[in-house]
């Protein structure tokens, strides 16, 4: 009976110890990118506001803006008078689920949501004119 026990604890911990939430953050982080701004809340939400298009990532590694915190994105939200979502945006942020895009977006770049996982929605506006090569690749469960 101790053996059972020792074993169930076992996998009890073994569980525990890879077992995590998608979001870290202790506090609000915020910063700005070009003309824009953004903001990350600790339930996970970014949000962009500010006017003109997003600023090109270097490349799909790239380190600015939001990238290091990736893992705790779970929503966007990108404010009016944002008018494009550049390359790489949002590449490889796992735990995104939804994307708001407002009515002045009119391109979104190549990969800018590729590999986003857990990506369910996302609004398309009226005015969208480009959709960039790979933008939803291995997006599996978007609606």
């Amino acid at each position: 009976m101790k053996k059972v026990i020792a074993l169930i604890l076992s996998v009890l911990m073994f569980i525990s110890a890879f077992s995590f939430t998608a979001s870290a953050l202790e506090s609000d982080v915020s910063n700005t990118w070009g003309s824009l701004n953004w903001t990350l809340t600790t339930n996970g939400t970014l949000t962009i506001s500010g006017s003109g298009e997003m600023l090109d990532f270097v490349s799909e590694n790239t380190s600015d803006a939001w990238r290091a915190y990736k893992n705790d994105i779970t929503k966007v939200v990108i404010g009016e008078n944002v008018t494009s979502v550049c390359d790489y945006a949002f590449r490889n942020c796992g735990y995104i689920t939804e994307a708001s895009l407002p009515s002045t977006i009119t391109e979104i770049g190549k990969s800018a949501f590729s590999a986003c996982t857990r990506l369910e929605k996302v609004n398309l506006p009226e005015g969208l004119l480009t959709i960039g090569d790979s933008a939803f690749t291995q997006c599996m469960v978007l609606k």
